[in-house]
């Protein structure tokens, strides 16, 4: 499988809202008065640890799922060569032919899931537990140092979840 590949369109989208979100921060400080240095500092280290897990979740995912595949070979189906009916030799004239080469089917997946479900749910465990260590690290900094704005890290570190949704939608429109 291999596709250690980070998505980066994904990531561009969360360094965009998470830079719009910290336009906001910084403009409600602003208004507020509270504006300072240590605002902008905290905001970028929210951003900058956000952007980091989201990588970090993606490629030790990415390869849980590689170690887990690697070797196992999904079955074949015989292809025909001539279709049954016409409407099947339409519908095959319009799909490639390795289309369902790497496609796992129902009993495949399903045993593959038994068998691995303890390897990858682990992998993506000891990810949780090192993303959650680097939050708490990053807020840790920002109490010890006094260099930092907590309020403006922490609130970056809660928006990855609505950038993404919020992409999601925009893209929906989009397509309609």
């Amino acid at each position: 499988m291999e596709s250690n590949k980070i998505p980066m369109r994904e990531v561009i989208t969360i360094v965009i809202g998470e830079f719009i979100v910290g336009a906001i921060i910084c403009l409600v400080f602003l208004l507020c008065g509270k504006f300072d240095y240590k605002v902008l500092l905290g905001s970028l280290l929210g951003i900058f640890v956000t952007v980091a897990n989201f990588i970090f979740l993606c490629v030790t995912v990415n390869r849980a799922l590689d170690k887990c595949l690697a070797g196992f070979a999904p079955t074949q189906v015989e292809k025909t060569e001539e279709p049954i009916i016409e409407d099947s030799a339409e519908i095959s004239a319009h799909s490639s032919d390795t289309e369902n080469e790497d496609e796992l089917y129902d009993d495949e997946a399903a045993k593959f899931a038994k068998e691995n479900q303890g390897k990858l749910q682990n992998a993506i465990k000891l990810s949780y537990i090192i993303r959650l260590g680097t939050v708490a690290l990053a807020l840790v900094l920002a109490l010890l140092t006094k260099q930092f704005n907590v309020i403006a890290t922490v609130i970056p570190l809660f928006c990855l979840r609505p950038i993404l949704s919020a992409a999601e939608l925009l893209k929906r429109k989009e397509t309609k």
